[in-house]
């Protein structure tokens, strides 16, 4: 996997079916153990649309809040919900271009309304 090469997919536009690639910031990673005793990492990643839990099937002691990783995976069905399963991980450095990772709102105008209301 490269940074250089890969193709960002965001988080909350990916459906049941989908193949994903991406390079994303990690909100929290927690090992867990399956009821086999099987370890693996419970991830909260994050890009500009958003935050979605994915789960990894392996661990990684560097695998931690705050690092950014590049990931592959798929999107599959698990009891009639979309379960995000990362099939391969490397931890990687920030990105220099950060604009696929800062939240855009495309209707500020809307916004700006409410918030002028409040103020008062």
């Amino acid at each position: 996997m490269s940074d250089e090469t890969h193709v960002h997919q965001f988080l909350k536009q990916l459906e049941v079916g989908d193949q994903f690639e991406g390079l994303y910031y990690v909100e929290s990673a927690y090992v867990k153990l399956t009821s086999t005793g099987k370890e693996y990492t419970d991830l909260t990643l994050r890009d500009q649309s958003g935050s979605r839990i994915v789960k990894y099937w392996g661990t990684n002691l560097e695998l931690k809040e705050g690092v950014w990783v590049l990931v592959v995976g798929s999107v599959d069905n698990y009891q009639n919900a979309p379960s995000l399963i990362v099939k391969a991980l490397e931890i990687t450095t920030e990105p220099d271009d950060l604009s696929n990772y800062i939240p855009c709102f495309t209707d500020l105008d809307k916004h700006k309304t409410n918030i002028d209301s409040w103020i008062g």
